[in-house]
């Protein structure tokens, strides 16, 4: 009877040994060691998530209570025999989950909630392609006192995300976020900030950070002389006039200017906006002529030819001269 008893539990250990659980890393894909009594079928697995590399475990029923398990993006099981087998696999946090079965390239069932049962036989190739959506959503901001901070964003379905502050993310799914922000030299390290979302909700995670390292940011300089200059919007992108300070008489004026469109200080050799106005540089007739063309809004583009100004050709001017010249 010992003797009996342990063959049989010999026979089990190596029936787990072959058959057992497998498991590979994100996006990889794992084939099982084909089995004595394999077959020729072949099962696919593919995951779509609304999230990067963020997936959930699945379970793979098979012939004689076999299980399989897996939670990589791509599994693809080949060797299996002949029979029934069952799919089952879990929705991610504040989610819900859908099947599409494709038997040889051929789409079978379609929008299978979470499990689907489907026969193997005469080398049949069935593909589960799952797919992922988030049903339960929310907002969640992180924001700091001074901007520009570094942080590492932790939440549900093993979410996680870098970051500057201020950082806003649309569509998350509900469950607990926390955020940690990255340590500033000579600065005590901020504490962890955490929050629970819920559905149709908005969470914000902030922090104030007061030291006298922080001077020496980059973030910090750039925030300071946004209150001590003008600081305005063209083409898109904040730009910050070094040379027109916010207590200057003519600061509204060049404000006013520059929103409108009518001016946008000078710029580099690649057309890239430098920072400088220029409040007291002399101003030139190829200056004049733009201003005169955008406060009466009129567009040199239409104009054709060149302008009988020769020291105009090849300016930046050149449409300018052109149109004012064929507009008398």
């Amino acid at each position: 009877m010992v003797f009996r008893r342990f063959s049989a539990l010999v026979l089990v250990a190596v029936v787990l040994t072959q058959s057992g659980p497998l498991f590979a890393a994100t996006g990889d894909t794992v084939t099982e060691t084909p089995a004595p009594s394999g077959g020729t079928n072949k099962v696919l697995i593919e995951q779509v998530t609304p999230l990067e590399n963020t997936y959930t475990e699945w379970t793979l029923l098979k012939p004689g209570n076999l299980k399989q398990l897996g939670r990589q993006a791509t599994a693809t099981i080949e060797n299996l025999p002949d029979g029934s087998y069952t799919f089952t696999i879990d929705p991610l946090d504040g989610g819900s989950v859908t099947l599409d079965l494709y038997e040889n390239d051929v789409l079978t069932r379609d929008d299978v909630i979470r499990q689907a049962t489907f026969p193997l036989a005469s080398g049949t190739t069935m593909k589960i392609v799952v797919e992922h959506s988030f049903t339960r959503i929310g907002s969640v901001s992180v924001t700091s006192i001074p901007k520009g901070l570094d942080f590492t964003l932790r939440g549900p379905n093993d979410v996680l995300l870098e970051g500057t502050t201020p950082a806003q993310y649309m569509d998350m799914p509900e469950g607990l976020y926390t955020v940690t922000f990255h340590p500033i030299e000579g600065c005590v390290t901020p504490k962890p900030r955490s929050e629970r979302l819920v559905k149709d909700s908005r969470i914000t995670l902030p922090i104030t950070v007061a030291c006298a390292a922080l001077d020496t940011l980059e973030q910090t300089k750039e925030e300071k002389r946004q209150v001590e200059y003008v600081t305005t919007t063209i083409d898109g992108l904040s730009v910050t006039f070094n040379d027109v300070p916010v207590i200057s008489w003519y600061a509204t004026y060049v404000a006013t200017a520059t929103k409108t469109g009518i001016m946008s200080g000078y710029r580099d050799e690649n057309g890239y906006l430098s920072g400088r106005y220029g409040p007291e540089d002399a101003v030139t007739i190829g200056q004049l002529s733009k201003i005169a063309h955008e406060l009466g809004n009129v567009d040199e583009t239409k104009v054709v030819g060149q302008p009988t100004n020769v020291r105009a050709v090849g300016q930046w001017y050149e449409k300018y001269f052109t149109s004012a010249e064929q507009r008398g």
